[in-house]
């Protein structure tokens, strides 16, 4: 057959180096994702379904409102000391 040719060698090159990366990026594509724990369905409905009567608490996003409202109305009460 004799020799390939100086393009059909970097092709190959190129290739060699090519199949690898794509495989190690596939397989990191289809890892979970860091800081994920699986749950069971009833756990997450019951997660999803909590509210401030059923869980005691309020949710998050409720909280995060309750503390803006809280610190909107404080800094409308007492003036800021220039």
């Amino acid at each position: 057959m004799g020799n390939p040719g100086p393009v059909a060698g970097r092709r190959r090159r190129w290739l060699r180096a090519l199949l690898p990366t794509a495989g190690l990026l596939l397989a990191t594509a289809c890892a979970t994702p860091v800081g994920v724990d699986p749950i069971t369905p009833e756990a997450f409905q019951r997660e999803i379904g909590a509210n401030a009567i059923s869980a005691g608490i309020p949710s998050t996003y409720s909280d995060q409102i309750l503390q803006r409202s809280i610190s909107e109305t404080g800094s409308r009460r007492s003036p800021t000391s220039s």
